[in-house]
């Protein structure tokens, strides 16, 4: 679950149209999830 919601992947990074880039997750280049999650927010999924 850390490596897909939580580790941004180096490969995942895309370049806007402005210039800028914006650094993914498994998650999100999948359309699962729309931010990182922080340790925390995936802890909160086993109670």
């Amino acid at each position: 679950m850390h490596y897909n919601f939580c580790r941004v992947h180096q490969s995942l990074t895309i370049k806007n149209a402005d210039g800028t880039t914006t650094k993914r997750t498994p998650a999100m280049a999948a359309g699962i999830a729309r931010h990182p999650w922080s340790v925390t927010q995936l802890a909160q999924l086993l109670d």
